[in-house]
């Protein structure tokens, strides 16, 4: 995971806004000790991937007028759900 972290500094992006992406796998790794490192971090790629396409589809499914900062929360809402659940299954 690390090395995706490096490819992506490498494309300019600066260690400070990276920090927050050490420091929520960390959290991870704390919170889920019995969940095996390796699939924490394929959840974590794959979350990634999953939260970039819901809202990419929630802003070419929502009229502008409806992008609101309340419609935008509740979409941030059900997928933190999501998220949450989906790290903290028992690992296959």
């Amino acid at each position: 995971m690390i090395g995706r972290l490096e490819r992506v500094r490498d494309q300019g992006v600066a260690d400070a806004n990276l920090a927050s992406v050490r420091r929520s796998r960390a959290l991870l790794a704390t919170l889920y000790p019995q969940i095996p490192t390796e699939a924490l971090e394929e959840r974590d790629t794959w979350l990634n991937d999953a939260i970039v396409l819901a809202i990419a589809r929630w802003v070419r499914a929502t009229p502008p007028a409806e992008r609101t900062r309340a419609s935008l929360d509740a979409l941030l809402a059900r997928l933190t759900a999501f998220c949450v659940t989906t790290l903290g299954a028992r690992a296959a």
